[in-house]
């Protein structure tokens, strides 16, 4: 018995949608990674998702839309200027190439971010789903005997 089997012809917009068909059931964490001299300086970290840039600032947060310079800035009010830390490494890092410097390598990326200290006892951890925007969330870790 012979078997004939016929080459298929798949389109890489096909091969595309299929493998983020395969993949859309399974939300990817932000990856956050500290700012190496890749955007500008006031952002203590960035995250990007697939609509929108997020930036991470002594002060709080902006997320703007990628290829945008404008965006909405999320401020904590009277908060002190936060101490950053990424934490829960992620596998891998990010390297850029850019053309007007020289590259920067080995930038570690990390699932959360947290503001040490933007009020007395309290820290904001910064977490969310690289998928959705809306998905992007800060927790409030508030230590024993914090007002």
């Amino acid at each position: 018995m012979t078997h004939i089997i016929k080459p298929v012809r798949l389109s890489f917009l096909a091969l595309a949608t299929t493998l983020a068909a395969a993949t859309h059931s399974i939300p990817a964490a932000l990856r956050f990674e500290p700012n190496a001299g890749q955007t500008d300086a006031r952002a203590l970290y960035i995250a990007r998702s697939p609509r929108y840039n997020i930036f991470l600032t002594r002060t709080g947060a902006v997320v703007a839309p990628r290829h945008s310079s404008q965006g909405v800035a999320i401020r904590f009010a009277g908060a002190n200027p936060a101490k950053f830390e990424g934490i829960m490494p992620l596998e891998g890092v990010t390297n850029y190439f850019l053309r007007s410097a020289k590259p920067i390598a080995n930038v570690p990326t990390y699932e959360r971010v947290v503001a040490h200290g933007i009020y007395r006892g309290i820290d904001a951890v910064f977490h969310g789903d690289a998928g959705d925007l809306s998905q992007l969330e800060y927790d409030f870790v508030v230590a024993p005997d914090a007002d």
